[in-house]
């Protein structure tokens, strides 16, 4: 077997262990398919390989995913046997993993690991020369992204090999399915478009990408589509073969507050089709609530100290930096008594002087106030800060109070001009109390259980205070529904109003019994908006949901929201009792639909005599049904299975006496935490810890050639020596390094250089944030400069092409700074985009204010590399 010396960490490429080292399995061929129907994804990686060694193999495989990912299917072929895993009790599915490799069988095993979203896979027993197709199905729900539905494909899907030998085919097939008139798509480019469909029910979409080599893809695959109805409100029924007396709902509509004219009701709209395109937020003109008053109410009390102080410190400025121009603002720290930094009653103005002196004063914070008396600052805040701008409060504490019922009362008290948006730092923070406060306050509510959450959940309270929202919403069933998650991760109650904020999916899925689907109805309104003029007052019942066909997808996108709220829950609490009832509860929901969490693993066994284990689920794969007069077999696989049990007798797990009990709150327990939507936006790692794309340069890249070279040649081991110098050559030619992406990397255990080892830069994002001016515009050429290899002036066609759009030809500098900043951003620092959108949302409107319709157009055509 020829064989690759491997990172510490791999993502999406299957490896075995062999004399306590990791080598690469052969991958012949790559799928990776996805279906969109509207704000729902349903993506498959598919990938194949065989052992062409002369022993059995235990392979692993690394699958990083979101926190709201969800698995739903693991279905593995070895050579022509085709099996689908069965999730059990994490132990039970280990022991029998065990009993099947001990018996000469091959098996896989798959289980979310404890400290970090990231699926494990281990395929056990694999003989010589076997053949492996692996079948991972991953279930999500889409983001918007600049008032459009984006969908990433990360990078990592595809591994990468440096050896030609290695190198595989790979396609990416995606099926975008709409109720409403696609107008609006964005795909990589290389892409092509195989088919387009559209009737009065169905508007479609299907887009391919494939490629003879893996090494000439270097970013992650991004779509982005948009309808000429985002608000237009989705609603999907779906029934399954193994759960016959249920049946799943989704709702899923997008609140966009757009101004609509004669041509966006017309179904005829033409598709717009762009390359490598974001789009553009103000092209679709949504409704201003106007400026704003921001106060940041921020806790310094003594248990605020340390790393939670410096954490908030940066969020508060990362806050102040994305405020808009013409804003007012104040900030109130508290502990037991409260100031404000502004020290009159009408708060700072938003300008450069006043920003830089609040942000040198932020920068004092200590942390040493005493207690935590919350009702005096937020009295403060409501009643007592002077402005004719709608007030927006951010509240920020950890701790609790002694006056609980006291704040809850002002919060319920204010105005309809005023909107109280609060996070909680920490587990010893009053859960209830933040989320209530909010809940009353009409505002958002994030919980920061880890600081590295914080500055993102900040940016996304802001995000949200700053456009329009659905008011006091209201939600109700005739039913009570088995299962009921939705996007804002609150428990829906009828007595309590809640908040839909613009440009974010809202989706609600419930579970019901299908004996009361046909009586079923679900009701929802709003308070009408006093500028906008907008209402939510609409009833649904049975004719209203469309039924997709037969299978899954949205049983276990129920689930699987459902886990993740009730994970949420288990953080809030301190009581180990209610921690255990929380649990149980989540893997009774694994297990009843089979979608895995971190309490269940899936099991396949395969018989080597090619006979399956009889508790296995045969399966068969049949193609997708064809579009009229297309040919698109390549397209998603539909998976259809014998509904036999792992055992006959587990299935009294499930039953329905059992299930109603598992749906069961003690009623002493009431402290579910209700998370908004961010509440744990996790930031996705690519497996490899030195593929920063653009962050290392070509120099850097054969440094770290070098330094493979040098490590001892036991660290090569099983190489042959004609492969090793195969790799030195290699690796000593600058010429054939395109991308970190391409490069060998021996086991960190040994002394090399790794990216940790290089200058660390990571301080430079706050110092590029710090740089930009109130108005939007980058200020130092030299801090520019330092992030790119070129001289910044030395494309002269693009600095002509900014010339000739700007009437200000004074203030070509601060836009020839701001379109590379922006690209900076982008390109250095995309995996922390939540961070810094509005950041980035303020420049582009400055650059706009000077002539340039279409700053994302101009960005793309620079051409300097990112150090």
């Amino acid at each position: 077997m020829e064989t690759q010396l491997l990172q510490t960490e791999l993502c999406c490429q299957l490896f075995a262990k062999v004399d306590d080292k990791r080598y690469l399995i052969p991958l012949k061929n790559q799928i990776v398919n996805a279906r969109v129907m509207n704000s729902i994804a349903t993506i498959e990686i598919i990938q194949t390989c065989f052992n062409d060694s002369s022993d059995p193999l235990e392979v692993f495989l690394n699958v990083p995913v979101e926190e709201d990912y969800g698995i739903g299917k693991l279905i593995v072929q070895i050579d022509e046997n085709i099996i689908e895993g069965k999730i059990l009790e994490k132990k039970k599915a280990k022991e029998r993993y065990d009993d099947a490799i001990a018996a000469g069988h091959t098996a896989a095993l798959a289980q979310e690991e404890e400290e970090k979203e990231e699926i494990k896979l281990i395929i056990g027993n694999l003989l010589p020369g076997q053949k492996v197709q692996v079948h991972l199905q991953l279930l999500n729900t889409l983001k918007m992204e600049a008032g459009a539905y984006c969908l990433r494909v990360p990078i990592h899907y595809f591994p990468a090999f440096i050896s030609q030998s290695y190198e595989y085919t790979y396609q990416f097939n995606l099926d975008i399915q709409s109720i409403s008139p696609i107008t609006y798509l964005s795909y990589p480019s290389q892409s092509k478009i195989d088919s387009t469909y559209s009737d009065e029910k169905l508007h479609r979409v299907q887009i391919s990408k494939e490629g003879q080599s893996i090494l000439n893809l270097e970013d992650e695959l991004v779509y982005y589509f948009r309808t000429n109805d985002m608000e237009q409100t989705v609603l999907y029924s779906q029934e399954l073969d193994s759960h016959p007396d249920e049946i799943a709902l989704m709702l899923s509509f997008v609140p966009s507050f757009i101004e609509k004219t004669a041509t966006d009701t017309n179904s005829n709209a033409q598709l717009q089709v762009v390359e490598d395109e974001m789009p553009d937020p103000q092209s679709v003109q949504s409704i201003s609530i106007g400026a704003c008053m921001y106060i940041f109410i921020v806790d310094q009390s003594g248990s605020m100290s340390g790393d939670k102080n410096t954490i908030t410190c940066q969020a508060l400025i990362l806050f102040l930096k994305s405020l808009p121009p013409g804003s007012q603002f104040e900030i109130i720290p508290f502990g037991s008594d409260f100031r404000t930094l502004s020290g009159n009653p009408e708060g700072f103005q938003y300008n450069d002087q006043t920003l830089n002196q609040v942000i040198n004063q932020v920068n004092r914070f200590q942390a040493e106030m005493g207690g935590t008396s919350l009702y005096e600052p937020l009295h403060h805040a409501i009643n007592n800060i002077k402005t004719t701008l709608n007030k927006r409060i951010f509240m920020l504490t950890d701790g609790e109070v002694h006056n609980r019922q006291a704040v809850l009362d002002l919060a319920a008290s204010c105005p309809f001009d005023v909107r109280i948006h609060t996070i909680g730092v920490g587990l010893d923070c009053d859960v209830k109390l933040v989320r209530k406060c909010a809940i009353l306050g009409r505002g958002s509510f994030s919980m920061a259980a880890q600081n590295k959450d914080l500055k993102s959940m900040v940016i996304t309270a802001l995000t949200r205070a700053k456009d329009p929202t659905y008011s006091n919403c209201k939600f109700n069933f005739n039913h009570t529904p088995i299962v009921e998650t939705n996007t804002l991760k609150y428990k829906l109650r009828s007595k309590n109003s809640y908040e839909l904020y613009s440009n974010e999916v809202f989706m609600l899925c419930i579970l019901i019994p299908k004996k009361f689907f046909q009586s079923f109805t679900l009701k929802l309104t709003s308070d009408v908006h006093p500028i906008q003029n907008k209402v939510l007052n609409q009833e649904w019942d049975q004719k209203h949901f469309s039924p997709i066909e037969k299978g899954d997808e949205l049983f276990k996108i129920a689930a699987r929201m459902k886990i993740n709220q009730i994970s949420q829950d288990i953080l809030s609490s301190k009581s180990n009792y209610f921690q255990s009832i929380k649990e149980k509860q989540i893997e009774e929901l694994s297990l009843k639909y089979q979608v895995l969490s971190k309490m269940t693993s899936f099991l396949a066994v395969s018989k080597n005599d090619d006979q399956p284990l009889g508790e296995l689920k045969a399966t068969i794969l049949n193609k997708i049904e064809k579009l009229p007069n297309q040919d698109l077999d390549r397209f998603h696989y539909d998976i259809s299975f014998t509904c036999c049990a792992i055992n006959q007798d587990e299935g009294a797990e499930c039953d329905d006496d059992s299930w109603q009990q598992f749906s069961y709150d003690p009623p002493d327990i009431d402290c579910k935490l209700e998370m908004n939507q961010n509440y744990y936006e996790v930031e996705q790692e690519y497996c490899n810890k030195y593929e920063a794309k653009n962050e290392l340069d070509k120099a850097e890249a054969v440094c770290l050639g070098k330094a493979v070279l040098e490590c001892d040649n036991e660290i090569i081991g099983a190489m042959s020596n004609e492969k090793h110098e195969e790799s030195k050559q290699y690796l000593q030619q600058e010429d054939k390094i395109q991308s970190p992406r391409h490069i060998l990397i021996a086991d960190t255990s040994y002394n090399i250089i790794t990216k940790q080892d290089l200058p660390n830069r990571s301080i430079t994002l706050d110092e590029l944030i710090i740089d930009q001016s109130s108005s939007g515009y980058w200020r130092s050429i030299d801090l520019i400069q330092s992030f790119i290899k070129e001289d910044i002036k030395s494309d002269q066609v693009f600095i002509q092409e900014i010339m000739d759009a700007i009437s200000d030809k004074s203030a070509f500098e601060q836009i020839l700074l701001t379109l590379v900043a922006l690209m900076i951003l982008a390109k250095k620092f995309g995996k922390k985009k939540s961070e810094w959108q509005l950041i980035a949302q303020k420049a582009r409107d400055f650059v706009k204010a000077q002539g340039i319709q279409k700053p994302d157009n101009l960005v793309k055509k620079i051409s300097y590399s990112i150090l």
